[in-house]
């Protein structure tokens, strides 16, 4: 995300890694990215004091937005109970941005999708309706936590007239080779006021969706963006693969390779193996 912004407003834009609550700052918003360890990860920001200071950021209505593990901090309850994170069963309390609650299960879900936002709140309410396409893997369901639903969510606050409610942050259909894989769409993720958490990774590669919310940030800051030429991130991050496979074929032995995953060898001549084979190309290499 930061390089294509980078580049479409003529490093107007930045994007920092922090891992010190002293180094977090006065940002436009908090990117809260995926883990392997969700739990572990949450608790290690709670002890540091980074937890503490997203949430008085959070507070001041800078907005927050999860991604995958990072979404499913923003709960309030994150519950394994078989273990899959860690060898003992846990009940850990999440950050409590958004009412929900996640349950870890064995079964991990690795699929790309293709859909749209729904109608979104708060200040990135720019992004309503707009498409996005990306990957899900993680284990677990995150789901709302009161009895009635989304219709439980509402809450009165003092910088807005109308209460807050929690809303479908994006509807999903599952794609793969063959395209869509499954005609029916499914609902992924929650949006309530400047909160924003969803499962799907690779959303920011869209200039579309990068530039709305660059361009939605900086008009709560009165500012105006200058543009520069639209960078297509996924055509470059592609390339970065190709140079990067190429790279591997001319230092390591394929042949061997190939015979240790149980794949054929290829035909004299053929210079690629089959796109499902190619090293750091199509979903695999996003994992």
């Amino acid at each position: 995300m930061s390089r294509g912004l980078g580049d479409v407003y003529k490093r107007q834009v930045s994007l920092r890694y922090v891992t010190k609550a002293c180094d977090l700052g006065s940002p436009d918003m908090v990117i809260l990215p995926g883990t392997k360890n969700t739990i572990q990860d949450l608790l290690w920001m709670r002890q540091n004091g980074l937890e503490a200071a997203i949430l008085k950021l959070a507070d001041r209505q800078v907005p927050v937005w999860g991604i995958c593990g990072g979404y499913q901090m923003m709960g309030e309850v994150l519950e394994d109970a078989m273990g899959v994170e860690s060898d003992l069963p846990s009940r850990t309390a999440g950050m409590g941005l958004l009412p929900l609650k996640t349950e870890f299960e064995e079964e991990k879900i690795r699929t790309r999708v293709e859909g749209a936002f729904g109608e979104l709140d708060g200040c990135l309410c720019g992004l309503s309706g707009k498409s996005i396409e990306g990957y899900e893997i993680h284990m677990g369901r995150t789901y709302i936590d009161r009895e009635e639903g989304a219709a439980d969510t509402a809450r009165i606050v003092s910088w807005r007239r109308e209460p807050e409610i929690c809303r479908p942050m994006d509807y999903v259909m599952e794609t793969g080779k063959d395209r869509i894989l499954s005609r029916q769409a499914r609902m992924d993720g929650w949006n309530r006021g400047n909160i924003y958490g969803t499962y799907v990774h690779g959303i920011f590669d869209s200039p579309q969706i990068a530039r709305t919310v660059a361009e939605a940030l900086a008009a709560a800051k009165g500012l105006c963006l200058e543009q520069a030429a639209d960078m297509d991130y996924r055509a470059y991050r592609e390339q970065q693969y190709d140079k990067l496979a190429e790279s591997l074929r001319e230092h390591l032995d394929m042949d061997a390779v190939y015979r240790i995953m149980g794949i054929s060898p290829k035909e004299k001549g053929e210079e690629k193996p089959d796109d499902g084979y190619t090293v750091g190309t199509g979903i695999a290499g996003r994992y």
